[in-house]
């Protein structure tokens, strides 16, 4: 048999086998070409490859068979596939629309097509844990613009903790382009805790498949607000709990933790009730807006006006309204007009016209008492307020009055005695002219000072008419007279405390 010392033909055996070729020409070794042909009709030819045998060089391209553990590596390229200069480790290009097909055949139920994106810290032959926001694959969608492929979008999955056998914490980002735009941007996170739906200066709408303004929800970026079922006059909102038996809690609003806040909707079939939870969902509920018995009841306090600063209404959890401000209320205490009879000089009763009334000279008084309520404001003056008459008119220079107060509270208990009290005092009007009609009504108030006074006191009133300290009496002597009196003070609660 010739030996083959220019590689320009190959030679067959009569089995077809590829005889044994070796070049021993001195020098550089030309690069040839080879072309098996199957010289002998349809006899096969096979090119056989022992177990551990390479196609290539360890410097460069390698190809290296294991029969043993049936695989076939290739090291030290790019491994380009319908392209002559691959840009990865493995690049398919294709003029065709269907560039890659992956079947897989088996019979186990779970058994479908799996791609393995996988990722370590060190190398091959001695990977390393994964650490905390270590990126773990990335699978980028692009496109040509003319200049460039570039990213239209991609999926990424991130370490969301340091790994280990016991802890695998994982978030996957989805990624896509606004338009007009060239960077891409995070919408949806799938992370350990929550799912984020993030479209920044964007609106985010879920909607109904196949119609165009109709949104399951619809969060509107340039209010910050949420709306459900947007463009449609007849949308509602629905959560439907599976089971009509028991109570059942179908719908919390919370801050993500049932020991917070939270508002709870819950049904037993046949009603449905609304609780609002400030602390714990195992509590009492700070609101129940119940059906049966058909009843809203608050269970903690209640603050209505300017949020508990300076004027505002204050329900307290034990039922008592406290007001403050201009929330309060004033409030009178009527003397019956028969008591103004009596007194250690008492004035002289007068009828005139359908009005009794009585008319004192100086030094004649009226003696009352009146108890202090509950619903005073702690602290707020109380006034004696005298409705008088008298039968002249001022004219200048002519007819003044003077009214006094003396007074003396009492608290209920065995601390003073009525005829030794320790808190007393006096006040009076001042000179003070006449009404510029006869027999027309004025009012006048005397001041009892607040700081005084005690709730549930029990207050002595003597009211009488004193000499003038430097006007002068009314000129036909005549004298006034009181039609009533009537104590004002500040109410601001309702309901006495127990």
């Amino acid at each position: 048999m010739p030996k083959i010392s220019v590689l320009n033909e190959l030679f067959l055996s009569a089995g077809g086998d590829i005889l044994p070729i070796v070049d021993d020409i001195a020098g550089t070794p030309e690069t040839k070409y080879i072309t098996i042909t199957n010289l002998f009709g349809n006899i096969p030819v096979n090119v056989g490859i022992a177990d551990g045998g390479t196609i290539g060089q360890a410097a460069g391209p390698l190809i290296t068979f294991d029969d043993t553990n049936n695989y076939l590596e290739i090291t030290g390229c790019n491994v380009g596939i319908g392209t002559a200069t691959p840009a990865a480790q493995v690049h398919v290009d294709s003029d065709d629309q269907l560039t890659v097909i992956f079947r897989s055949h088996n019979e186990t139920s779970g058994g479908g097509t799996i791609y393995n994106f996988s990722r370590t810290r060190g190398t091959a032959a001695s990977p390393a844990l994964v650490e905390s926001l270590d990126s773990l694959a990335f699978l980028y969608f692009e496109g040509y613009d003319g200049s460039a492929y570039a990213t239209a979008g991609y999926i990424q999955a991130r370490a969301t903790e340091a790994w280990d056998v016991s802890g695998h914490g994982t978030e996957v980002k989805i990624f896509s382009v606004n338009n007009n735009t060239t960077a891409a941007q995070e919408r949806i996170s799938f992370t350990h805790l929550q799912t984020i739906v993030n479209d920044p200066g964007n609106d985010v709408n879920f909607r109904l498949e196949g119609t165009s303004s109709v949104y399951l929800i619809h969060a509107d970026a340039g209010t910050n607000t949420v709306s459900i079922n947007t463009n449609i006059t007849t949308g509602q909102f629905n959560v439907d709990q599976p089971s009509s038996t028991g109570a059942k809690p179908v719908l919390f609003l919370d801050q993500g933790d049932v020991s917070e806040q939270c508002i709870q909707f819950s049904s037993d079939g046949a009603d449905r009730d609304v609780h609002l939870f400030t602390v714990n969902v195992t509590g009492t509920p700070a609101m129940d807006w119940l059906e049966t018995p058909d009843v809203f009841s608050l269970n903690k306090g209640l603050v209505i006006g300017d949020g508990g600063t300076t004027n505002y209404a204050n329900f307290a959890d034990d039922g008592e309204l406290t007001l403050f401000g201009t929330a309060r209320a004033t409030t009178q205490i009527p003397i019956d007009n028969a008591n103004l009879g009596k007194g250690n000089t008492a004035p002289t009763q007068i009828i005139i016209g359908d009005y009794n009334s009585w008319e004192y000279d100086i030094n004649d008084d009226t003696v009352f008492t009146f108890h202090l309520p509950h619903d005073w404001a702690t602290g707020t003056d109380v006034t004696i307020s005298i409705d008088w008459f008298i039968d002249q008119a001022y004219v200048t220079n002519s007819g003044e009055v003077k009214w006094q107060i003396v007074w003396a509270a009492t608290p209920h208990d065995a601390s003073e005695p009525l005829d030794g009290p320790t808190h007393t005092g006096t006040a009076d009007t001042g000179d003070i002219n006449i009404p510029a009609t006869a027999k027309t009504i004025r009012e006048d108030g005397l001041t009892i000072a607040g700081a005084s006074l005690s709730v549930e006191d029990q207050v002595g009133v003597t009211i009488s008419r004193i000499a003038l300290t430097d006007g002068n009496d009314p000129s036909l002597n005549v004298d006034p007279a009181i039609v009533d009196i009537h104590i004002q003070y500040i109410a601001d609660k309702l309901g006495e405390a127990t």
